[in-house]
């Protein structure tokens, strides 16, 4: 489904709001005040009928009408819009207003006596439209008479009339018409205002996401230092601005370690292309004897080698990057890994003048699940670093074991120490520290991704990585990876990698 626009969006839900609300606002005036004219309407009609039913007087067995009073003068002018009419039920008619002239009322049925009923003509007198009130009455009996003896015929009350009341109801209805109307305009004038105040408002909301989208269209490779500026409009919005800076830092940064990791990995590939190349042609300009040949190829085969780590170590990293371990998670013992990698490495300290030391945690066992192999570069990476940065005469020191509930392995150096400055830089890719605190004790030069990996893999298997060094006092690497609980059953099974 096709997404709407932010502006459509606030617009809708304004009519959504406004709309509703005017028009139950509208419909409650307007059906109140209608009300209000109606029972209006009946209180004059119930006591002008009343009035009329005073006008007619019982005196003795006769019946006597009186004029109408001068305070209803209505009554007197032709089409006046009131009128009255009185007949017997059932019989002659005994009075008329003169404002009704030669016209009629409709036909009425007497109620209970006492009572009045209501009711809309819509063609009354003069053709106009009337409400009707008819009362049922007895005619009012002369006080100045004697009251009459017991079984006297005057104890009959009379016979019942019928007076109809009548208002023109064309100016109630105007008014009503008038009412509605007003209500209808300024219904629509307040959507009006309602959707002008939304076009402003989001016009005024939307003007600081137009300024952020311009801005983030300049956010380009070629300017990564550019930011978006943090908006005051709303604090939302603001807010969202320094999320995106937040995530355009991250970006930046990671655009950043990228081109000085591909122009890392291209100077540290020119270097053995170059030799290589070198050395080609070298062996190419003139025949040589087998012995040349042999010992030109075995260059090649040390520069192929490193190459051949250097690859291996950035597609390790890349394929890390893209969230690919492949770790092949198994019950492993730390203590037998550690072991493995001193002894592989104790001919070559032997050789460099640096005793190797491995002491392994006897009261517990470093079992952890974890990628068997991967634990072992790591160990093996940070031991060879730990002989190559050892000067003659000094001493490198494996210990492993469990601490805190996690499983350790720590590499302690008697070696000259890591400046301060660059202990932050140490697990970054191509990293090295050619000169200055960290010797090199005669060893080849690395490719400055073994701490990286080493990083990588700690993290793989959620532990940390910590370095403590002073200048001059050698180095300390302590590994900690969330240990398991050995199964004596099965701790037999455990084994070392191959070398």
């Amino acid at each position: 489904m096709r997404a709407h626009s932010l502006r459509t969006t606030f617009f809708a839900g304004t009519l959504v709001i406004v709309v509703p609300l005017v028009t139950a606002f509208a419909g409650v005036v307007y059906f109140r005040s209608r009300s209000v004219a109606d029972e209006a309407l009946r209180h004059t009609l119930e006591l002008r009928a009343r009035t009329v039913a005073g006008l007619l007087e019982k005196k003795g067995a006769y019946f006597e009408v009186d004029d109408p009073p001068p305070e209803l003068p209505e009554y007197g002018e032709k089409a006046s819009g009131a009128y009255f009419l009185v007949r017997e039920d059932g019989g002659p008619e005994v009075m008329r207003s003169p404002s009704l002239g030669k016209e009629s009322l409709p036909e009425a049925v007497a109620g209970a006596v006492g009572s009045i009923e209501y009711s809309r003509v819509n063609e009354g007198p003069f053709g106009a439209p009337c409400a009707v009130a008819v009362l049922s009455f007895h005619a009012r009996v002369d006080e100045d008479d004697d009251p009459p003896e017991a079984g006297d015929p005057g104890d009959d009350p009379g016979p019942v009339f019928v007076a109809q009341v009548a208002i023109d109801s064309r100016d109630r209805d105007r008014s009503l018409a008038l009412l509605a109307t007003f209500l209808t305009s300024l219904s629509l004038a307040c959507v009006g205002a309602a959707l002008l105040g939304a076009a402003l408002l989001s016009r005024r909301l939307l003007s600081p996401i137009r300024r952020m989208t311009e801005a983030a269209r300049n956010l380009t490779p070629a300017a990564p230092e550019r930011r978006l500026e943090p908006t005051h409009v709303v604090s939302e919005l603001g807010s969202l601005a320094g999320t995106l800076n937040q995530a355009f830092d991250g970006l930046t940064e990671a655009l950043r370690r990228q081109q000085r990791f591909t122009a890392d990995a291209s100077h540290e590939l020119r270097t053995p292309v170059s030799v290589l190349l070198s050395n080609s042609e070298l062996l190419l300009k003139r025949e040589r004897s087998p012995a040349e040949y042999r010992e030109g190829l075995e260059r090649q085969r040390r520069v192929a080698r490193r190459m051949s780590q250097i690859v291996d170590g950035l597609l390790l990293l890349a394929r890390a990057d893209a969230g690919h371990d492949d770790l092949e998670r198994m019950r492993v013992d730390l203590n037998s890994i550690a072991t493995s990698v001193c002894e592989e490495w104790q001919p070559i300290a032997e050789g460099s003048g640096v005793a190797l030391e491995c002491r392994n945690g006897a009261e517990s066992r470093a079992v952890l699940d974890g990628d068997a192999t991967r634990l072992q570069q790591l160990a093996a990476n940070l031991v060879s670093n730990a002989v190559k940065f050892t000067p003659r005469g000094g001493r490198v020191s494996v210990e492993t074991g469990v601490e805190g509930g996690d499983a350790f392995l720590r590499v302690t150096d008697t070696g000259p120490g890591i400046a301060p400055e660059h202990q932050k830089h140490l697990f970054e890719r191509f990293y090295r520290v050619e000169n200055g605190s960290r010797g090199r004790n005669g060893a080849p030069p690395g490719a400055g991704l073994g701490l990286a990996i080493v990083a990588w893999i700690v993290r793989a298997h959620g532990g940390t990585i910590e370095v403590r060094s002073r200048e001059g006092a050698g180095a300390t690497f302590f590994v900690r990876l969330p240990a398991a609980p050995a199964e004596p059953e099965t701790a037999a099974e455990i084994i070392p990698p191959a070398n």
